[in-house]
């Protein structure tokens, strides 16, 4: 899916000004010891695992539910369909897509993020599933 058949999904949302911005989701494989290691210290890493996929599993409905335009998922690791069931409903299929994450440090994967577009785009972690949608 190339920039411009982001910008011809769903012309009837642009009414909202919020439906002009695009999401962008940095995501990691949930593996074991790679994701959440200081929560991991004190409930295991395979809790700690399990937790982290519930937290994308909840940032990927706060972004279905917002007024978004797309949502760009950045994966690290495998990609989110291999370890997530079900990410998105089929007919919310076109609102998004997903690329590897740019490598580097944060500040080079934000930029190569925002270099990929569609612009504007707002950049959430993966574990931000309580931020409210009307933020």
């Amino acid at each position: 899916m190339d920039n411009q058949d982001i910008e011809d999904i769903d012309t009837t949302r642009q009414s909202d000004p919020a439906a002009r911005v695009s999401l962008g989701i940095f995501v990691k494989e949930p593996r074991p010891g790679a994701v959440k290691t200081r929560l991991a210290r004190g409930i295991g890493t395979t809790v700690a695992a399990d937790l982290y996929r519930a937290f994308v599993a909840d940032t990927l409905t706060l972004a279905l539910n917002s007024p978004a335009r797309h949502c760009r998922i950045f994966h690290a690791g495998l990609p989110l369909t291999h370890w997530l069931a079900d990410p998105w409903p089929p007919s919310a299929a076109s609102r998004f897509s997903e690329c590897v994450q740019p490598g580097g440090d944060l500040g080079a994967r934000l930029i190569g993020a925002f270099e990929t577009g569609p612009t504007p785009m707002l950049i959430l972690g993966s574990d931000s599933p309580d931020l409210p949608s009307a933020h």
